[in-house]
């Protein structure tokens, strides 16, 4: 008999009275159902180097020979030179011309431009002058820097999208300059034209 209240001894067995008033024993009734993990005394097992195609294991970080065409071709699109798109005014007719060339050629609006300036550079010149002309005063006698006016058109204009190198908008652009064209737009639109037709 354990002594209760008072002097009294009492007649109940002592009790653990610790499991009633403690936080519940969460892992109780599942012993053999956990997998015993590996104290932290133990040592943690490295992970396996991977291994190339040949079977042999390389440290991790180092790259394999598997990894050599990903990075090469990475390489090469840096090294790749940019392409830059640009905007250009067409006539609507033009534009439908030129759509339908891509259509059944199977080729890009940038390639049938390309294309165009290539076929129509030895006439160019005077290409441009005809389209120009009726902006010009022929026969002036005054040499002096005329007032930029705006081109007029007999048809709508819409913009037709072409995606060039650097090194092609610069010759586009020196054929601007050189031949006196008003801007890329009409460049393209007159050896659009010429080539299509």
């Amino acid at each position: 008999m354990s002594a209760g209240l008072g002097n009294q001894p009492s007649r109940l067995p002592a009790t653990d009275l610790a499991d009633a008033f403690g936080p519940p024993n969460r892992a109780a009734g599942l012993a053999g159902r956990l997998t015993q993990l590996p104290s932290r005394s133990e040592p943690v097992p490295a992970p396996e180097a991977p291994q190339n195609e040949e079977g042999v294991s390389r440290p991790p970080g180092q790259k394999g020979a598997g990894e050599r065409p990903r990075r090469r071709r990475a390489e090469q699109e840096q090294t790749a030179a940019p392409v830059q798109p640009i905007i250009v005014y067409l006539s609507a007719s033009l534009r439908d011309r030129l759509r339908h060339h891509a259509t059944s050629t199977g080729r890009s609006y940038t390639e049938l431009t390309l294309e165009a300036l290539d076929a129509t550079h030895r006439r160019l010149g005077d290409l441009v002058a005809d389209a120009t002309s009726a902006t010009t005063r022929p026969g002036s006698l005054f040499t002096g820097a005329p007032r930029p006016r705006r081109l007029r058109h007999d048809e709508p204009q819409v913009q037709v999208s072409l995606r060039l190198l650097r090194q092609d908008i610069d010759v586009i652009d020196r054929l601007v300059t050189d031949l006196q064209a008003p801007n890329r737009s009409s460049l393209v639109a007159t050896a659009l034209g010429a080539h299509l037709s």
